[in-house]
C-alpha cells in the first residue's frame, strides 16, 4: 500500500479524510490489542485526536496535557517530570506495533510525529491489481508470524486486562462512594489538622523526590535499536512510580543516573546495566545478563531486561530507597520526606508507636506543604490502614479506617492516574468486604503500573479472598515474569491461593520459607508453609513471629484474621488451617 500524504499546508484536509473517519480509524485503534489493555495510552490518544478534531491545537501542549490526562497536579514541573513526552514516546511505538499488525490493512491512520503532539491522518491508497503475467514475476517470500512480545506468564494478565480495562476508561468510575461516604468534594481538610507551628503556605507542588536519568545505551550494529528501546522503555516504566523523578538526558542534575552496554559474542549477547549515585560516584546496584542474540532481537527479550532493571532500582525494596535508607552520604536535597513515603507504604507494621508518630507527623506536614501532592496522601491512608490491622481496639481501629478511606479517596481525585492512590483506595475497599470494587481498582493499578509488587500483592489478594483461586494463581505466575525481583511476594500469595483447595496446599518452595516478605500475609502464609511442610519447630517459630507481629493472633485469632481478610468462606477456611497449625490455641 502507499500512502497519500496529507495536504501540505494542513495537518488535516477534511477534503482527503473526514472527521467520521478519523473518529471510525481512532475506534478501531482503541479496541485493538496493542491499546485495550493500556487504559493511560487510550486517554491520551482520545485526547490529542478529539483536541484536533475540534480545532483545538492550543490544548495540545505538554502542560496541559500532564494535568488533563496524566493526571499530574496544576504547575507541575514538567522539565523534572517528563510523563508527557515519556509516554508519547510509548504512544509512536504502540501505533507503530499496532500498524505493523492488526492495522496493515486500515484506510487511515493516525499519526503522530516527533516533536509534536498534534496527530495528523494519512490516507493508505491500494495497491493496484496484479497485471495478468504477474504469476511470472519473482514472488515475495511468505509472512512469518509476528510476535507480539509477551511473555508466556504475562499472557494471563493480557487476558484479564483485555476483558475489563475498556470499562475502566472513566476516572469517575473509581471515585464513586456509596451512601453516607465522603462528600463528592473530597475529604474535609481537618484530617489533617495543622499542628501548632507549622506553616500553611505550600512552597511547591511536590516535595524533593529522588531523580533518575537514563543514559543511552553503548551499542553498534543491530544491537544499536535494542539499546534505543531499552533506554526509553526504562523512562516510562520507572516513570509509572510516583515517588521518583525521571530526568530527559541533558536535563537538570539527577540524583541517580542508569546506564548500560550491548556486547555480542558469536550467538551470544551480554547485556549489562548499572546504576550509580552522580554525588558519590558509587554503584548502589549492577546486572551482567546473557541471553540468545536471537531473543535479545525480540520484543519479549526486551521486556524481560526491563523487568530486571525496573524491579530492582524502583520499588520500595529496590536499589533507591534502600540506599536513600541508609542515611549516610545520600544525594544532595532534603530527602526525609521520601523516607517517610518508603516507611508508610512498606515498614507501617513494623514501627513502634514512636516511629509511627514520627512517619505520620512527616506525612502530615508534607500534605501540609504540598496539598496536591497525591502520594502523600495516599501513604498516609496505608499507614493508617496498618493501624487498622494491627490496633487490638477496635473503636480506634475502624477509626482510623475511616480516616484512611477519606484520605485515599482524596489523593485518587487529586491524581487519578497514581498507582500508590489507586492502592490505597483498594486496600480500603478490601478491607470494608467491597471485593469487586478492590478487584476492579487493583486492575487499574497494575495496568498503570505492572512492575509495583504493592499494587499486584494487593490485587492478587482481592482475587484470592474473593475465592478465585485460578485466577489468582495465574496472576501470581505471572508476576514471577513481570517481577522476579521479588519472588517471596508471590510464592506466599500463591500458597494462601490454595488454602482449602481439594487438592491441598502444596508445600511452599524455598524463597517463601527463606525470604518471605514482612508484610503481614506473609507472616500468615509463613506459619502455613512451614505448617504444610511438616516442619514443627520452624512452624512454631514462624506462629512465634506473627504473634510478635500482630498479638492480637494470640488472644483473639478471629478478629485478628477480620482485619488481614475480610469476612468470607475463603477466610474461615484459613481460621482452620491457622488453627490446624497452632495459631490461637
Amino acid at each position: 500500500m502507499n500512502y497519500m500524504p496529507p495536504d501540505s499546508g494542513s495537518a488535516f484536509d477534511l477534503d482527503s479524510v473526514s472527521a467520521a473517519e478519523a473518529r471510525a480509524a481512532l475506534d478501531k485503534i482503541l479496541q485493538s490489542a496493542e491499546f485495550v489493555a493500556s487504559p493511560q495510552l487510550c486517554a491520551f490518544l482520545s485526547y490529542i485526536v478529539e483536541a484536533h478534531l475540534a480545532g483545538n491545537e492550543h490544548l495540545l501542549k505538554g502542560q496541559i496535557i500532564g494535568t488533563t490526562v496524566l493526571g499530574r497536579p496544576e504547575g507541575y514541573d514538567s522539565q523534572r517530570d517528563p510523563i508527557v513526552r515519556v509516554e508519547a514516546n510509548r504512544l509512536r511505538r504502540t501505533l507503530a506495533a499496532y500498524y505493523d499488525r492488526g492495522g496493515a490493512e486500515d484506510p487511515v491512520r493516525v499519526v503522530v510525529e516527533r516533536g509534536s503532539y498534534v496527530p495528523r491522518f494519512e490516507r493508505i491508497v491500494p495497491e493496484p491489481p496484479p497485471l495478468p503475467d504477474a504469476a511470472a514475476m519473482p514472488q515475495p517470500p511468505p509472512v512469518q508470524p509476528v510476535s507480539v512480545g509477551f511473555r508466556p506468564g504475562a499472557i494471563a494478565i493480557g487476558v484479564i486486562l483485555a476483558s475489563i480495562a475498556i470499562a475502566l476508561l472513566g476516572a469517575g468510575f473509581f471515585l464513586k462512594s456509596a451512601p453516607g461516604d465522603v462528600p463528592a468534594g473530597g475529604p474535609r481538610l481537618d484530617v489533617v489538622a495543622a499542628r501548632p507551628g507549622a506553616s500553611a503556605v505550600p512552597r511547591a507542588s511536590t516535595p524533593y523526590l529522588p531523580s533518575v536519568e537514563v543514559m543511552p545505551f553503548v551499542a553498534t550494529g543491530t544491537a544499536a535499536e535494542r539499546a534505543d528501546e531499552l533506554e526509553s522503555g526504562l523512562m516510562v516504566a520507572l516513570a509509572r512510580f510516583p515517588e521518583l523523578r525521571v530526568l530527559t538526558n541533558g536535563g537538570p542534575p539527577a540524583d541517580f543516573r542508569i546506564e548500560g552496554d550491548i556486547a555480542f559474542s558469536d550467538r551470544k549477547s551480554t547485556v549489562s546495566m548499572r546504576l550509580s549515585s552522580l554525588q558519590t560516584a558509587e554503584v548502589l546496584w549492577s546486572a551482567s545478563i546473557d541471553m540468545p542474540v536471537a531473543e535479545l532481537m525480540t520484543r519479549a527479550g526486551v521486556d524481560r531486561l526491563l523487568a530486571i532493571a525496573t524491579t530492582a532500582i524502583a520499588p520500595q525494596f529496590g536499589a533507591i530507597a534502600q540506599y536513600v535508607a541508609r542515611g549516610a552520604g545520600g544525594p544532595p536535597g532534603e530527602m526525609s520526606g521520601y523516607d517517610c513515603l518508603i516507611e508508610a507504604q512498606l515498614h507501617g507494621h513494623r514501627l513502634d508507636d514512636t516511629s509511627w508518630r514520627r512517619v505520620d507527623d512527616c506525612l502530615r506536614d508534607m500534605i501540609e506543604r504540598y496539598p496536591t501532592f497525591a502520594t502523600a496522601w495516599a501513604s498516609r491512608a496505608l499507614l493508617l490502614m496498618e493501624r487498622y490491622r494491627l490496633n487490638p481496639d477496635t473503636a480506634a481501629a475502624l477509626a482510623a479506617r475511616k480516616e484512611a478511606e477519606e484520605l485515599a479517596r482524596h489523593a485518587l481525585q487529586l491524581e487519578p492516574t497514581n498507582v500508590r492512590a489507586m492502592t490505597a483506595v483498594a486496600t480500603v475497599a478490601f478491607s470494608k468486604g467491597d471485593l469487586e470494587a478492590a478487584r476492579d481498582i487493583g486492575l487499574r493499578a497494575i495496568s498503570a503500573n505492572p512492575y509495583d509488587p504493592l499494587s499486584r500483592s494487593q490485587y492478587v489478594l482481592a482475587l484470592i479472598a474473593s475465592d478465585y483461586p485460578d485466577q489468582a494463581l495465574a496472576q501470581a505466575a505471572a508476576a514471577r515474569q513481570l517481577d522476579p525481583a521479588h519472588v517471596s511476594f508471590y510464592d506466599s500469595l500463591e500458597l494462601l491461593a490454595r488454602v482449602g483447595r481439594p487438592e491441598g496446599p502444596e508445600p511452599a518452595s524455598g524463597s517463601v520459607m527463606a525470604d518471605v516478605s514482612l508484610l503481614p500475609y506473609g507472616a500468615v502464609a509463613r506459619v502455613l508453609a512451614y505448617d504444610a511442610a511438616g516442619q514443627s519447630a520452624d512452624r512454631n517459630a514462624a506462629v512465634k513471629a506473627l504473634y510478635d507481629l500482630m498479638p492480637l493472633f494470640a488472644d483473639d485469632m478471629p478478629t485478628a484474621l477480620s482485619r488481614q481478610f475480610p469476612p468470607s468462606p475463603y477466610t474461615k477456611r484459613v481460621e482452620e488451617a491457622l488453627r490446624g497449625a497452632g495459631v490461637g490455641t
